[in-house]
C-alpha cells in the first residue's frame, strides 16, 4: 500500500459546467454554475515581482509567460507558448532575443525564430549555444505585434569553477488546493544577490491528472478538467496551471530543471495515462534537446566544480509495485520479502548503473540526486529481535509504510548506498519530492547500526500547495505519526512535519551545504508570506545533520516563525 492510502486519502470531485471566467491571461477557465469565487481574477491579487523587479504583468498573446531550463555552460533552452489566435492556420514564427542587460540594444548576443503550429500547441523551444558561460541572461519573445514578459536566466559556470550554487526545489502543486504564494516569493528572491537563485529544481508532480481532491475546495481554485487521459487533456491542464502568475513569474526569473511524477501522468511502464502525459511534459516544460522527446527524462546538469545534479526517473522503468489489501501500517519486510529482492528494480537496470557510475566518478564538491520519491526508509515498527546482519532479507528488519517509493525496491537503494561506501564517496544529497511532509534524514547502508557512517543525507520540502495534515483531518498530525518514525528509525530521521507547506533553499560551498525549509503563511489566499521553518547545514565530508541557523545566509530577509516546540521535531540520537 502507498502513503495516500495510509493517509486515507477522500476524492471530492466537483461537476463543473455552465459559467466561465475571464482570466488575467484572456484565457476563459470553467466554473461551476453559480460559482463566483473570491481572488479568482488575478488582477486582484498582490503582485509578484518580475525578472526585472517591476510588478509581474501577464501579457495575453503569451498566455503561460515564458520560461527557460536545462542550462549549462554557456548554453539555455528557452521556451514559451503563443495565443493560438495569432495563428491563422498555417502556422507562425515567434522570434527570440536573448542578451547581458534586460535593455538589450547593443547587449543582445543572440537571435532566432523558430516555428510553432496547432501540432505542438502552439509551444516554443529554443536551445542556444555559444552563449556567455556562467552568465546572467534577459530575454524575450515576440510574435504577432506582442512582446512576451521579460525573462531572466542564467548558463551553468565552466568545469572547475568554484563558485557557491543556491537552488530551490518544490514539489506538488496540486492546482485546486491552494495559491501559488511559493511561487510569488521565490520570484521576489532575484533581486537580491544575497537571495538569488542559481536554478529552481521541479521534483514532480508539477500539474495533477485529477482536478479537485482531498475534499480540499479553495475559492477561486477550480479544475474543470477532474480525469486527465489524452494529450489534450494535458495540454489544458499545463495552460491552466501557467495561467497563475506567480508560477509564470517564477519561471521569468530562474532556470527550472523539472522531472515528472505519478500525478504528472505516469505511474508505471503501463500506464494508459503514459503517452498523452509525457507529450504534454515536453511540450510545455523548458527541458533540453538532449532529453526532449525522448523514451526517458533522466540527465545530469553540471555547476562547475561545486555540483552535479542527477535527474532520476523513477517511473518509466519500474517492476510492479509490492501491494497488499487490508494494510493500513504498511507492510512488513518478514512476509513481504519482495520488497528486498534485488532484481526487483525501480530504476532499471541501466539508469541505475548510470546513476551510480555518475556518483562514484564526479568530481564536483556536491552531488545530488533530484528523486520523484522519498528516499530514506520510511519504517513504522523495527523487528529489533528479528535482526541478523548476515542475512540481507533481515538487516533491517521492520514495517515499511510506502511501496510505491524506495521502501518498495530496497535492492535498488542499497546498490547505491554500498557503492557509495565502498568508494568512499562524500558529500552526497538526496531532494525528494511527493510526501507533501518536511522531512530530513542521513541513511548509512545499514541503518540499524547507530555506528555505521550515514553516505547520503536527504532533504524533503512539503509540498507547494497538495493537501496535507493541515487540511485534511483525516491525514494524521506530526503528533501522531513523528513517535512512530522516532522509534523506527532513530539513526536515520532527523526532522519531521507533517502539516503546512513551502520549498526548500539549498546553498552549496567548498566546506558546506546549508538547507533551510521556508514554510507558506497560508495557502488560501493569494499573496501570504513565507517564514523560516527551520535550517541545516551539512559540513563537507561529514554526510552529518546539524542544526543551523534560523536566519540562513540567502534568506535572512525572513523572520524564523517562534515555534518553541520545534526541536521536538528533530530526533537528536
Amino acid at each position: 500500500m502507498d502513503r495516500r492510502s495510509f493517509l486515507t486519502r477522500v476524492g471530492a470531485a466537483g461537476a463543473v459546467s455552465a459559467a466561465t471566467l475571464l482570466l488575467g491571461n484572456g484565457s476563459r477557465l470553467w466554473l461551476p454554475a453559480g460559482f463566483a469565487p473570491a481572488g479568482a481574477d488575478p488582477s486582484t491579487w498582490p503582485s509578484a515581482r518580475g525578472a526585472d523587479g517591476n510588478p509581474y504583468v501577464i501579457v495575453p498573446e503569451f498566455p503561460c509567460g515564458v520560461a527557460s531550463g536545462d542550462p549549462g555552460p554557456g548554453s539555455i533552452t528557452l521556451w514559451t507558448r503563443v495565443d493560438p489566435g495569432l495563428d491563422t492556420g498555417a502556422g507562425m514564427t515567434v522570434d527570440v532575443e536573448i542578451a547581458t542587460t534586460p535593455e538589450f540594444g547593443s547587449s543582445t548576443v543572440a537571435t532566432a525564430s523558430v516555428p510553432t503550429d496547432a501540432s505542438r500547441d502552439h509551444t516554443v523551444h529554443v536551445d542556444l549555444t555559444g552563449l556567455p558561460v556562467g552568465s546572467v541572461l534577459w530575454f524575450r519573445f515576440s510574435a504577432g505585434g506582442a512582446t512576451s514578459p521579460l525573462g531572466r536566466t542564467k548558463t551553468a559556470p565552466a568545469p572547475g569553477d568554484d563558485r557557491p550554487v543556491r537552488l530551490a526545489a518544490f514539489s506538488c502543486q496540486r492546482y485546486t488546493h491552494g495559491y501559488y504564494n511559493v511561487h510569488r516569493h521565490l520570484a521576489g528572491m532575484a533581486a537580491d544577490p544575497s537571495t538569488d537563485l542559481d536554478v529552481v529544481v521541479s521534483l514532480g508532480d508539477y500539474v495533477y491528472d485529477t482536478g479537485a481532491a482531498d475534499g480540499v475546495e479553495v475559492a477561486g481554485r477550480v479544475d474543470p478538467i477532474q480525469n486527465a487521459s489524452s494529450l489534450d487533456d494535458f495540454r489544458a491542464k499545463y495552460r491552466l496551471y501557467r495561467s497563475d502568475p506567480y508560477l509564470q513569474a517564477m519561471h521569468a526569473a530562474f532556470p527550472v530543471v523539472a522531472i515528472f511524477d505519478n500525478h504528472d501522468g505516469m505511474s508505471s511502464p503501463t500506464d494508459p495515462q503514459g503517452p498523452g502525459a509525457v507529450g504534454a511534459y515536453w511540450e510545455y516544460q523548458p527541458v533540453g534537446p538532449q532529453s526532449r522527446g525522448a523514451l526517458t527524462q533522466y540527465r545530469r546538469l553540471s555547476w562547475g566544480s561545486m555540483l552535479d545534479l542527477f535527474l532520476t526517473d523513477q517511473r518509466s522503468f519500474r517492476d510492479p509495485t509490492v501491494r497488499a489489501s487490508g494494510s493500513t501500517l504498511g507492510l512488513s519486510s518478514l512476509e513481504y520479502p519482495e520488497m528486498l529482492d534485488p532484481n526487483r528494480t525501480m530504476l532499471g537496470s541501466t539508469q541505475r548503473q548510470w546513476l551510480v557510475d555518475g556518483l562514484v566518478s564526479s568530481t564536483t564538491t556536491w552531488r545530488t540526486v533530484g528523486s520523484q520519491l522519498m528516499f530514506w526508509p520510511w519504517r513504522v515498527q523495527a523487528f529489533p529481535d528479528q535482526r541478523d546482519t548476515a542475512d540481507p532479507l533481515r538487516r533491517n528488519p521492520g514495517r515499511y509504510l510506502n511501496m510505491t517509493q524506495w521502501d518498495g525496491y530496497q535492492g535498488d537503494r542499497q546498490v547505491i548506498l554500498d557503492a557509495l561506501a565502498t568508494n568512499g564517496v562524500q558529500n552526497t544529497l538526496v531532494l525528494s519530492g511527493d510526501s507533501h511532509v518536511w522531512s530530513a534524514a542521513q541513511v548509512a547502508p545499514d541503518w540499524d547500526d547507530a555506528e555505521a557512517r550515514p553516505v547520503v543525507v536527504e532533504f524533503g520540502p512539503s509540498s507547494v500547495t497538495s493537501a496535507n495534515a493541515r487540511e485534511q483531518s483525516r491525514y494524521p498530525s506530526t503528533s501522531v505519526v513523528l513517535p512512530l518514525l522516532k522509534n523506527a528509525n532513530p539513526n536515520t530521521m532527523t526532522f519531521f512535519k507533517a502539516e503546512d507547506h513551502g520549498v526548500g533553499i539549498v546553498e552549496l560551498t567548498s566546506t558546506r551545504a546549508m538547507v533551510t525549509f521556508l514554510e507558506a503563511e497560508t495557502i488560501t489566499t493569494p499573496g501570504a508570506d513565507l517564514t523560516v521553518l527551520t535550517s541545516f547545514e551539512v559540513p563537507a565530508g561529514t554526510q552529518t545533520l546539524t542544526d543551523g541557523p534560523l536566519q540562513a545566509g540567502g534568506v535572512a530577509t525572513l523572520p524564523p516563525r517562534p515555534l518553541p516546540d520545534l526541536r521536538d521535531n528533530r530526533i537528536t540520537g
